[in-house]
């Protein structure tokens, strides 16, 4: 029987974008660039007064004076030592909470320490790459282009983390993934979509907002309600569905509380969301050319977005897509902490959710418009904004 999809068009995207980060990986390293600048590291962490040191000095490289570094370093020191490492770190039962992305580069380096700042741009290149293929997939079985997946593997948000070895591109991949299976699993689809939900969420934990909005969805699901209640399906399947994506990352959290105690919190004050809507945009009020364009291409593409969502739910259009789409914009926009509001660079790869969010929705918006994709094309032509300033290597 013929399949009305194929997955071989969805090799294209994915292909594009390996090429695109490939060639420009390729012009950054012509420069003269190191392969530590990726790492983004600072005196203040990396050679931490007291602590074991986990690597050599290097006079001739520059390490971060002025700032204390970012986050991408957190991650290299893990790998490096996954013990040691908590005397580098900023909030460590904080930092610790990432622990695939590391450990996955500590494990395919294979001891050898001089590999792992490779291996991290590695992982997020494949993962990128990946997370756009599987995305291709689901747009092409849904009926769309997946030519769509371009916007997602080619987001600022997923090339800020290329440029500074964060973990989004990896946790994103296992969204995406997650979602794929979820959609289009067969037989035990939730268990599947459940485990790789519960790596998203060890690798970024604010992924676990997906499995949490498809859990609540999977128990008012009108194809569960009516079943016995003597079975208790309609109960069994979101608890299972919840146990699998959210059970690792909570038993992993109170192990680090077991071994690391409540010295940081697991989430920094500065991080928590805003009770007013856009409190975190508005404590800062020097309003410049930075916050207009975290505006322009953060905040007026997520309304839009949530402005389609809305109108749909209005019409009773209520799939889960449309849920993930509104709750990732309530939490990582509206009500976004002033820390992430600081730089285009945390705000964009903390939306990220938002765009992939959206790209699920094509499909049930088309159908509400007639395929009419005005909102789609302005969204993407405002996250797309600050492509032309991150183009050049920014580090040191």
């Amino acid at each position: 029987m013929r399949q009305p999809w194929s997955s071989r068009p969805a090799l294209t995207p994915a292909t594009l974008v390996l090429l695109v980060y490939t060639i420009w990986l390729a012009a950054v390293f012509a420069s003269g660039r190191d392969v530590r600048d990726f790492v983004h590291m600072g005196q203040r962490f990396a050679f931490a007064s007291g602590a074991p040191p986990i690597i050599a000095r290097d006079p001739h490289y520059h390490y971060a004076v002025k700032d204390d570094g970012y986050d991408g370093q957190f991650s290299y020191y893990i790998a490096l030592a996954p013990v040691d490492a908590r005397l580098h770190l900023d909030r460590v039962n904080y930092r610790y909470t990432r622990i695939l992305y590391p450990m996955l580069a500590r494990v395919m380096s294979i001891g050898r320490a001089a590999l792992i700042p490779y291996l991290l741009i590695v992982i997020n290149m494949l993962a990128i790459a990946a997370g756009t293929y599987i995305l291709a997939l689901w747009l092409g079985r849904k009926g769309l282009s997946p030519l769509f997946a371009l916007v997602y593997g080619l987001s600022p948000g997923l090339f800020i983390c290329l440029h500074r070895d964060l973990e989004e591109p990896l946790a994103y991949a296992l969204v995406v993934l997650g979602m794929y299976l979820y959609s289009f699993g067969r037989r035990h689809r939730l268990i599947w979509s459940g485990l790789a939900f519960a790596l998203a969420a060890l690798t970024r934990e604010y992924t676990a907002l997906f499995p949490i909005v498809l859990g609540v969805c999977l128990l008012f699901d009108r194809a569960t309600r009516h079943l016995s209640l003597r079975d208790q399906v309609r109960w069994r399947l979101p608890a299972l569905f919840a146990a699998l994506a959210l059970g690792p990352l909570l038993v992993y959290k109170v192990s680090l509380l077991f071994w690391l105690g409540t010295s940081t919190p697991s989430i920094p004050p500065g991080l928590y969301p805003q009770i007013v809507p856009f409190g975190g945009l508005l404590a800062d009020w020097q309003w410049n050319a930075r916050i207009l364009e975290i505006v322009a291409a953060v905040i007026v593409p997520a309304l839009i977005c949530a402005g389609m969502g809305i109108w749909a739910l209005r019409r009773r259009e209520a799939p889960p897509e449309i849920w993930l789409l509104l709750a990732n914009v309530q939490l990582f926009v509206v009500m976004l902490n002033s820390t992430n509001f600081t730089t285009i660079i945390a705000s964009a790869r903390v939306t990220t959710g938002v765009l992939f969010a959206a790209l699920l929705c094509v499909p049930i918006f088309d159908r509400r418009t007639g395929h009419n994709r005005a909102w789609l094309r302005i969204s993407i032509a405002l996250w797309f904004i600050p492509w032309p300033t991150l183009l050049p290597f920014f580090g040191g």
